[in-house]
This record gives C-alpha cells, sequence and structure tokens, in this order.
C-alpha cells in the first residue's frame, strides 16, 4: 500500500468519526480541514492516474456541502446524533474506500531466484515488410523488444515502474479505450518492478538459457512481468516481442508511439466468429460427446476461419513473421549497441518458446516447425490452426489451460448449447500429437490451472482484488494465480530447456493439487484405433484439405 493510500483511508475514517462527534469543538473546521484535505488529495490522484481517488474527493465535497449551506443560510447547528446523515456518510466512506482496497497500487512479489534481474528495451526494424496494421504502406515493421536477464549488481539504479509516464498514457490505456474508461490501468504506472534498467549482466563467461515470448491479442509485451522476472531471476534470458499494431499502444525508445490498428475496434464488431457465425461448428467441436462430431466441427471451424480469412487467422502469419525476424536478427549480432553484451550471452540455438493466448498459439506454431525451439509452452492459447492439428510436436510442448468450467459458461452465456454433454472436453484434444500416439508422449504436458480464468494468465491479479476480479480473472488466490505459472513454466524449462532433473511436472502437481489437473489424451488413440483403414484414410484427407 502506496502512503497516498493511507492517507486517503484516514481522511475518510477520521471525516466519519468527526461528522458523528457534534458536540465536539471547533468541529465545523476540523471538517473543513478534513474534507479539504481530501478534496485537494483526491485530485490530486486523479490528476496522476490515481483514478479511485475521485471518490475521496467527492467525499470531501459532500462533507464540506452542508457547511458551507449552513454558513450561508445561517442555519442553527444541530447537536443530536446525525443517525441518518452519519450512516450515509459511512455508506459513502465505504464505498470510496472501496474503490482503493479493489484495485490497489502493490509492488510485484520479489523473484525466487538467486540473482538479480536486469532489463532493457530496444527496436528492431524489419525494412522489407511495410504497410502493416494500421502505418503508412511505405513505413517498415517496427518491433519493439523487452529483454529481461541476470544481472550482478544494481549500480544504485532503482526498480523501473510498470508503467513509465509516457507508457501511462498510450500502453495502459490499451483495451479499455475500446469502452472509454482507457483510464483504469493507469494507476499500475505506481507499481514498482524487481528489474533494474541497464543493470550489467552478469559476468560469468557463459551462454544462458533463452527465451521468446509473445503476448495475447491486443496486449503487451510486459503482460507477465511477474513471470519474465522469475525466470530471469534463475539464470534465463527472455525477450519480449510487442506485435506493433496488434498490441496497446507502442511506445518506442526514440519517444515514437504507435497505436493499436485503428481498424481493430471494426474487426471486433464485425468479425464472423465474433457475430456468432460460426457457432454450429464451436458448439460440435467442443460441445459434443462424440468424437467423430468433435472432429468434424473443429474440421470445419478452422476451415471456416481459413476461408472467410478472419483476422485473427491472418494476423498469425505476421506474428510468427516478427517473431523468426527478432530471432533471427538478435542471432545474427544485428542489434543496438546498447543489448549487444546481452546477446552476446544469449543461446539462440537451443531456445525455449511461450507465448500467452494469441501468443501461445503463435508459439505452437513456430514450435512445430523452427528446430532452435527445443521447450515451447501456450499459456491459454487457442489451438486453432491447421500448422498444429494433428501434428507431432518435434520437441517437448506444454499447454497449460485455465479453466475449462469457466470456459463452458462463458460459452453457455454467448449462446452456445451443449445438451447431454456428459464431460468437458478440451479443445486441444487433437492438437500437438499425431492421433497414433496421443496421450504417448511423455514430454507432451496439458495441465489445467481451475478457478483460474483466461486473463488470469496475466499479472492482472496483483491489480484487482476480489471479488471484483472474479468473474475476469477467477477466483484462486493471486499467489496461486502467479506462483504456479511461475513454478510450472520454469519446472518445465528447467527440465527441457536446461536439462535438470527437478521432478518436474509431479512437484508442481502436488504443489498446487488443489488447483490442476493434469489431461490425458490416451482416448484420443483407442478412438484412432478403432477406425478402420478406409475411415482413417477419410479422416486424414480432411485434416491435409485444411493443411493446404
Amino acid at each position: 500500500m502506496k502512503i497516498v493510500d493511507v492517507l486517503l483511508y484516514g481522511l475518510l475514517t477520521v471525516g466519519v468519526i468527526v461528522w458523528w462527534m457534534r458536540p465536539l469543538p471547533n468541529r465545523h473546521l476540523i471538517l473543513i480541514i478534513i474534507a479539504s484535505a481530501a478534496i485537494l488529495l483526491g485530485l490530486f490522484g486523479m490528476l496522476n492516474d490515481r483514478w479511485q481517488a475521485v471518490a475521496t474527493a467527492l467525499f470531501g465535497v459532500a462533507l464540506l456541502l452542508p457547511i458551507v449551506l449552513a454558513a450561508i443560510f445561517g442555519t442553527t447547528a444541530q447537536t443530536d446524533v446525525p443517525y441518518l446523515s452519519g450512516s450515509a456518510y459511512a455508506v459513502f466512506a465505504v464505498v470510496a474506500g472501496s474503490l482503493l482496497y479493489f484495485f490497489p497500487m502493490t509492488n510485484l512479489p520479489t523473484p525466487s531466484g538467486p540473482f538479480i534481474v536486469g532489463m532493457r528495451t530496444f527496436e528492431l526494424t524489419d525494412q522489407s515488410r511495410k504497410g502493416l496494421f494500421g502505418v503508412g504502406k511505405d513505413d517498415p515493421r517496427r518491433l519493439l523488444i523487452r529483454v529481461w536477464y541476470p544481472a550482478e549488481k544494481t549500480g544504485g539504479r532503482k526498480p523501473a515502474p510498470y508503467f513509465n509516464a509516457v507508457e501511462a498514457k498510450t500502453t495502459a490505456r490499451g483495451l479499455s479505450d475500446i469502452v472509454g474508461l482507457g483510464f483504469l490501468e493507469t494507476y499500475r504506472r505506481y507499481a514498482k518492478t524487481n528489474s533494474y534498467i541497464d543493470a550489467p549482466i552478469v559476468s560469468e563467461e557463459k551462454t544462458r538459457p533463452t527465451v521468446f515470448f509473445s503476448h495475447g491479442a491486443f496486449g503487451r509485451l510486459g503482460q507477465n512481468t511477474v513471470l519474465m522476472e522469475e525466470l530471469a531471476s534463475h539464470g534465463y534470458i527472455i525477450y519480449s516481442v510487442q506485435h506493433t499494431g496488434e498490441a496497446v499502444g507502442t511506445v518506442f525508445p526514440n519517444g515514437d508511439v504507435i497505436s493499436w490498428d485503428p481498424s481493430v475496434k471494426l474487426v471486433m464488431k464485425t468479425s464472423k466468429e465474433g457475430r456468432g457465425d460460426y457457432k454450429d461448428a464451436i458448439a460440435k467441436a467442443i460441445g459434443s460427446d462424440s468424437l467423430d462430431e468433435r472432429l468434424a466441427g473443429q474440421i470445419d471451424w478452422i476451415s471456416r476461419r481459413q476461408n472467410d480469412k478472419e483476422r485473427l487467422f491472418t494476423s498469425e502469419e505476421f506474428w510468427v513473421q516478427d517473431r523468426l525476424f527478432v530471432h533471427d536478427t538478435l542471432q545474427k549480432g544485428e542489434a543496438p549497441t546498447e543489448v549487444m553484451d546481452v546477446i552476446a550471452r544469449s543461446d539462440f540455438e537451443r531456445t525455449g518458446q511461450i507465448g500467452m493466448s494469441y501468443g501461445g498459439m503463435v508459439t505452437s506454431s513456430i514450435c512445430a516447425f523452427d528446430k532452435r525451439c527445443v521447450a515451447g509452452i501456450s499459456l491459454d492459447g487457442v489451438a486453432l490452426q491447421s500448422s498444429i492439428f494433428a501434428h507431432e510436436m518435434p520437441q517437448a510442448f506444454m499447454i497449460f489451460y485455465a479453466d475449462h468450467d469457466s470456459y463452458y459458461k462463458a460459452s453457455l452465456e454467448k449462446g452456445f448449447k451443449y445438451k447431454g454433454l456428459k464431460e468437458k472436453h478440451w479443445l486441444h484434444d487433437f492438437s500437438y500429437e499425431s492421433f497414433e500416439t496421443s496421450g504417448q508422449r511423455q514430454d507432451i504436458h496439458r495441465i489445467e490451472l481451475s478457478k483460474v480464468a483466461h486473463a488470469g494468465f496475466t499479472d492482472a491479479a496483483l491489480f484487482t482484488r476480489r471479488p471484483v476480479r472474479d468473474r475476469s480473472l477467477g477466483t484462486a488466490p493471486t499467489d496461486v494465480m502467479l506462483g504456479a505459472q511461475n513454478d510450472f513454466v520454469r519446472g518445465f524449462f528447467d527440465t527441457y530447456l536446461r536439462g535438470e532433473k527437478v521432478e518436474f511436472p509431479q512437484s508442481q502437481l502436488d504443489k498446487y493439487s488443489e488447483y490442476t489437473e493434469r489431461r490425458d489424451t490416451s482416448h484420443i488413440r483407442e478412438w484412432w484405433l478403432s477406425k478402420s483403414e478406409e475411415e482413417r484414410a477419410d479422416i486424414h484427407n480432411q485434416i491435409e484439405a485444411i493443411k493446404n
């Protein structure tokens, strides 16, 4: 809790107490001082991105108003107990205090590793691709990169804020702008990270395990800073790519700002998938107890998205190109001088790849063919691209799902009907493995994190308390939401990227036994093996049709 919040809570509390104390000497003067302070401090907070303080300012106005009116009209001071007005002010103070409580200004948790975390942000420009996502037709593809790495000393630096002042006016406004509430996340600028800008990388002369990350659709490169810091504190180097135009406002090191593509709002409203045109295919794909019907529904769903060239289908190609361009460029050592020491210590031949939501889908596409990916993770990414459908992933891969009960509930609210559904079905069951081997590989991990919604796979749980956050983020405790991600992701990379024996995933499953479930897809293999040669050939031809 920040000092300003303590002061605001104090003013609300003392204001209510003094209002009830009518016999108190100089009561009006004390109330005037309290009200004035509440107004001034509330306005200061509002003007400095602490929008929650507006209610405290209004409380101050409400406290001051009857005193002013009494002075104007010469009303005689009352001495009886103010049950009605006092109760009203108490309720007002509780509401104002609730805004401060449910949307707290809090710092990021300290990572568990032995290293200090260094962080740098830089730009790479792809001159071969121009005019993408709302920029001028001759403007090259500009990408913002942030790297976290193990550092050995801070050099007197202070931890970086979650958003700097410019990002608070651009990046932080993000998706909230769509509903006209762009200020909702700006207060996160007051959160302190554990990252020290430009801190020197550890001096050991060896390369470090290296990971690439992509955010979700219309997200930002720092949306999973807690996870990035956790990995870096254990010796990893992590490069996060902001996919300009389909991310929130991108602030480049030279001060340039590129907002998201102006067509995004229109696309979100006019998308066939968003309108529900694929509702029948979706209901069949995840709502049928018949594997044949579910397979047919998924093939139909993918085929329609391809034929209709839906934005969330066509954009994947450009995001994949972004990630490959960044990887290739860094591997060639073509980067700003100020990050060359970090690049020199990065292992670009054997990398971990990870993404959240849309970034998870992009990550799985990259790992399907790029041999430099030796371990890949999708944080609740939708597996709706043909490249990984019935595809044997060539490396270890983990799909970390959000709670499927919440997914089905949200789908039902959108009008999907799942009549007679006997058990919940995972959308990803037909992906990441061939049907012949499904459920047999020990290095393909499918883990569900229950009581955590899709957006819970970000840092958001730190900045919104229950029950306000329950619907959008889930009901699991914050230390479970963030801790499980840290532990499962690090355990996976420690095992498959570093080659360490850390009892993954059993130790993590035991630690979070109340909230995790391991998904077994052996039933896919059994279903496949029960088919005749003719039936298998027919299914194979249908899948090949959506891959060509």
